[in-house]
């Protein structure tokens, strides 16, 4: 790294620095103002391009004007080197919060959610799109109220651009390399609201192609936030961007009216004033706190090689600071630290910048949960991780990564998840829908074909839906009924697709047949068709006695001793051709999905004359067990789809 320094500038301390940059406290020479001013090494990452990254972070910054976004001051380059100077936020990343208190609560996460759309928005409205919104990139001030930072790999919306982002908080089209809009901003932040209310992200896989799978066609697991803020996290995390709000300011007016229904008025106050207790604690032990002064109890002075201020009470009269001179000189070289908002006089550190002791109180409470991490945590949300971003590069039809290496980019038509919202008032119910699509295919008509027959299952379920039986509840009402919908894919093409579509009830007061659980279908993207069971076995194998073959080999192939764990019949209803496969939830005892490895059969085994309390069951019969029985022709379309990885999910 060069060691030019932004002029008209003097350096103060080190806050941060890595392998490709770092960020110091400085004091503007003629205003006195403290900055952050952050300095990357433009050789070590890459040269020109990583240069241009860097100005158009500046220029995006230079563009907002808004207490919620970190505000940029001025940019610099020479040498090899470039710099951004900012404001100096004294606080905590979310990240680090959230590391070091767990859930933050549902008033705390609503108020960083909130504060965050309005800094979106402002974004949003000068035509910008984020595309890495993260809690690193989030921070939480002293008096609760957050900022966003790092817009190093935003875009004007409607760009595409490369795929980028964090994979935990990416939006599905951020992984196909669809266009960024605002509505990509909102999944993340709603990414991120989730974490801050359950402790954990929303998808939590490490493996990079799993998490592409979860984001893309799981369901949304909103059971695992408070009943009356699932909306946010269903509407949020929708996924396809037009079910999102178009823009982060339009989902600011659904999270104040869903927050103040659930928590009243004062449910922001309430929420600021507890992450205010947390991000004061974390930032007392930052070096930025250090060097401003902001741990400080009655002592005066900026702590650890800070600039010395005038003397007076610190945050809350308690806490400690390190030595520096009273009336503006230079202090001690040494680390300071200590609590902010106790109720006694910290001790304070010595003249080298020693530790001081902590006060006494709430903020002593609030550092338990710290650890001795805290500082550098903290020292993190201000430094660019360039690291923990996710770049995929377009290079000769090729993908070149920045991560995990990933399979090749599919060519031609790809498969897609759309989403759609219903809700219901007899009985009341909420479905989070979803269906298959493909896109690319040249034949407009062919497309519609194809695309009708994929999105079948949804829609059967939803006219079921619209007629459903209310089960009894036992006279106890039931909150917020939702069906949420998951899909799997057995075949990828080229010729041929099968998904199984999963509903997934949750609180639903439906009888068990209203409710539904999964549904498959297959089709030919050649013709439009939806191949039925009796498209994919022989016709020798859908007469009774084949029929009859069929059930046992199913049989055979279930766990532990076959269907219901092998117990017996209370009826002799076998298998028909009536009951294979149709679109009659009530009489259809099995349908079929081919997938790579063998022939997947959604079976309900009270329709055999098992009792009801054998639970639908879903079984694969590999191949080798079962090719006898399929067709040939449609065994070689199997066959090829299964070797050929495309089109893939997008």
């Amino acid at each position: 790294m060069t060691d030019w320094r932004a002029p008209g500038y003097t350096e103060l301390r080190e806050l941060g620095t890595g392998a490709f940059g770092r960020v110091v406290l400085a004091r503007h020479d003629g205003s006195g103002t403290l900055v952050a001013i952050k300095y990357l090494s433009v050789e070590r990452l890459g040269g020109d391009r990583f240069l241009a990254r860097f100005r158009q972070e500046a220029r995006i910054l230079a563009t907002l004007d808004s207490p919620h976004v970190t505000r940029l001051y001025e940019y610099a380059e020479a040498e090899g080197a470039a710099a951004i100077v900012m404001e100096a936020v004294s606080g905590a990343s979310l990240r680090a919060v959230l590391d070091a208190h767990g859930p933050a609560g549902p008033e705390a996460a609503l108020a960083v959610l909130k504060g965050s759309l309005v800094g979106l928005g402002a974004a949003h409205s000068a035509g910008i799109v984020h595309r890495d919104y993260k809690p690193g990139n989030v921070l939480v001030q002293n008096d609760g109220q957050s900022k966003i930072a790092d817009f190093g790999i935003a875009v004007r919306s409607g760009q595409a651009d490369v795929p980028a982002g964090t994979p935990r908080y990416m939006a599905p089209e951020q992984w196909t390399g669809g266009h960024a809009a605002p509505s990509t901003d909102v999944y993340a932040a709603t990414c991120v609201f989730f974490e801050c209310v359950s402790g954990r992200p929303p998808y939590g896989s490490t493996d990079l192609d799993a998490l592409e799978h979860l984001h893309l066609t799981a369901p949304i697991p909103f059971e695992d936030v408070p009943e009356p803020i699932r909306p946010l996290v269903l509407r949020g995390m929708a996924k396809n961007p037009s079910d999102r709000p178009a823009s982060a300011l339009d989902f600011v007016g659904e999270l104040e009216r869903i927050a103040t229904e659930a928590y009243g008025r004062g449910w922001e106050r309430t929420g600021r004033r507890h992450l205010a207790e947390i991000a004061a604690a974390l930032a007392a032990l930052s070096p930025l706190a250090i060097a401003l002064g902001t741990g400080s109890g009655g002592g005066g002075g900026a702590a650890g090689g800070g600039l010395g201020g005038p003397g007076g009470g610190g945050t809350g009269g308690g806490g400690a600071g390190g030595g520096g001179a009273g009336g503006g000189g230079a202090g001690g070289g040494g680390a300071g630290g200590g609590g902010a908002g106790g109720t006694g006089g910290g001790a304070t550190g010595d003249a080298n910048g020693g530790p001081g002791g902590t006060g006494n109180g709430a903020a002593k409470t609030v550092l338990g949960h710290a650890g001795t991490k805290a500082g550098a945590a903290v020292v993190g949300a201000i430094v660019v991780g360039a690291a923990a971003v996710f770049v995929i590069a377009n290079r000769g039809g090729g993908r070149e990564h920045h991560g995990p290496p990933r399979s090749a980019a599919p060519k031609g038509p790809t498969i897609a998840f759309a989403s759609l919202t219903e809700r219901y008032t007899r009985p009341a119910l909420m479905v989070a829908g979803k269906y298959v699509r493909i896109d690319g295919l040249r034949d407009p008509a062919l497309a519609q074909r194809v695309n009708r027959e994929l999105r079948a299952p949804l829609d059967e379920q939803l006219r079921r839906y619209r007629v459903a039986r209310v089960a009894d509840a036992g006279g106890i009402g039931v909150k917020n009924p939702a069906i949420a919908t998951g899909i799997e894919l057995g075949l990828r093409g080229p010729r041929l697709v099968a998904a199984r579509y999963v509903f997934k009830a949750h609180n639903a007061p439906l009888t068990p047949l209203d409710l539904g659980t999964t549904r498959a279908v297959t089709v030919d993207l050649t013709t439009g068709r939806r191949l039925r069971a009796s498209d994919i076995l022989r016709p020798e194998a859908v007469t009774r006695s084949g029929l009859a073959d069929l059930e046992r080999r199913i049989s055979d192939a279930a766990p532990g001793k076959g269907l219901c764990d092998g117990s017996e019949r209370s009826g002799q209803d076998t298998l028909s051709p009536r009951t294979l496969d149709n679109d009659d939830k009530e009489t259809r005892v099995l349908d079929l999905m081919p997938t790579g490895t063998g022939l997947q059969f959604d079976v309900m085994p009270p329709l055999l004359g098992y009792f009801w309390a054998c639970a639908e069951t879903v079984i694969t019969v590999p191949y080798d067990r079962i090719s006898d029985l399929v067709r040939p022709e449609v065994l070689a379309l199997i066959k090829a789809s299964a070797a050929d990885p495309s089109p893939s999910p997008s």
